[in-house]
């Protein structure tokens, strides 16, 4: 993920941005972070789960599908 600022800083006097801005910047971050988060956890649980039907790692060993 890149992340910059708005080109209207790029020659800001004392490289001060507005509240707004920073925190629409913040809150585009965390959601970025919480989505990518929830998006392993879920890999993490279907992964898991389609391990135990096979009968844990006994079951990938033995090539079980």
């Amino acid at each position: 993920m890149a992340s910059c600022l708005p080109t209207r800083y790029l020659y800001a006097n004392l490289s001060m941005i507005s509240k707004t801005d920073y925190y629409s910047s913040v809150k585009l971050i965390e959601r970025f972070l919480r989505d990518m988060v929830q998006r392993k956890m879920l890999k993490f649980v279907v992964t898991l789960d389609k391990n135990l039907k096979l009968g844990g790692r006994a079951g990938l060993l033995i090539g079980k599908s």
